[in-house]
């Protein structure tokens, strides 16, 4: 079975992630057949477990956002919470 890229990093090494990607993480098990829920739950949760904090999305975070979205030049698509 292949590991996740998180999984592969020594335990030493401090994560973090976004409330934006753990949002899209729960969205993709609600959106999961039912027989693979329960599993792609679990392994969420194991996973998510070797992340220090979610980070909050503060004004200085919505502002960097702003700037990174201004300099996308028309015509140029990003994702939505990329």
């Amino acid at each position: 079975m292949l590991r996740s890229k998180v999984e592969a990093l020594p335990f030493d090494v401090v994560l973090y992630t976004s409330v934006l990607s753990v949002g899209e993480l729960t969205l993709g098990i609600h959106k999961a057949s039912q027989e693979h829920k329960e599993k792609l739950w679990q392994r969420t949760q194991e996973m998510l477990a070797r992340f220090k904090d979610i980070l909050k999305v503060t004004r200085q975070v919505a502002d960097k956002y702003g700037d990174i979205v201004a300099q996308v030049s028309p015509g140029q698509h990003i994702g939505q919470n990329d």
